[in-house]
């Protein structure tokens, strides 16, 4: 809706209808046209804030008193009885700017998915909508720094290698003890045979 003039004062409503015909909800609001400055204004209606994070949201108006409230549109509000609380599952904050101009600042923390969709700023009777976007941060598999190896091995490969390497070992100090019995045992003989050789050599010339 661009180009508003005095004679588009009056109530504008948005209806969902059916296929039948049927109305199924309607919202209403009404529109006043003024000269000068706006009553109320946020410098961007946008805004975008990550998943548990927080946003700033800045509303101007002309007024010198009034109940400053931050809403969601169909929803709740914070601001009626406290300056602070909960609201869909996110923290408010609303404090006043002491910047020269007139405006209170809404504060939005611990930021959720299903915390986006329409707001608005209320004070003095007008209200400015807000659109709220939350963005939510894709997870890493890996912590800052480090990178993951994709062909090192898994604990059940490990555990595999490191049982093969233990039984050729074994079969390898095997085959060394049988290799060194065989020869011990050889020399054993070898030992035995001789010593007799050697004693009838020396009983026969007599």
């Amino acid at each position: 809706m661009k180009n508003f003039g005095q004679k588009d004062d009056g109530k504008y409503c948005c209806t969902l209808q059916s296929n039948t015909g049927q109305h199924h909800h309607k919202e209403c609001t009404s529109v006043e046209i003024t000269g000068g400055s706006p009553q109320l204004y946020v410098p961007n209606q946008m805004i975008t804030g990550p998943e548990g994070g927080n946003v700033t949201v800045h509303c101007y108006h002309s007024f010198t008193g009034g109940k400053k409230k931050w809403c969601r549109l169909g929803g709740g509000c914070v601001g009626w009885d406290a300056d602070s609380g909960p609201l869909d599952g996110m923290l408010v904050n609303l404090s006043d700017v002491s910047e020269g101009k007139k405006a209170f600042r809404v504060i939005l923390s611990g930021l959720q998915e299903r915390n986006t969709g329409w707001y608005f700023c209320s004070m003095g009777g007008y209200q400015i909508p807000v659109h709220l976007n939350v963005t939510v941060v894709a997870p890493t598999s890996a912590a800052p720094g480090f990178t993951t190896d994709r062909n090192a091995p898994t604990p059940h490969h490990v555990s595999v290698v490191q049982v093969v390497l233990a039984v050729v070992g074994a079969s390898v100090f095997l085959l060394a003890l049988c290799a060194a019995a065989g020869v011990l045992v050889r020399h054993r003989r070898r030992g035995r045979g001789e010593r007799p050789q050697h004693a009838a050599a020396v009983t026969n010339p007599a």
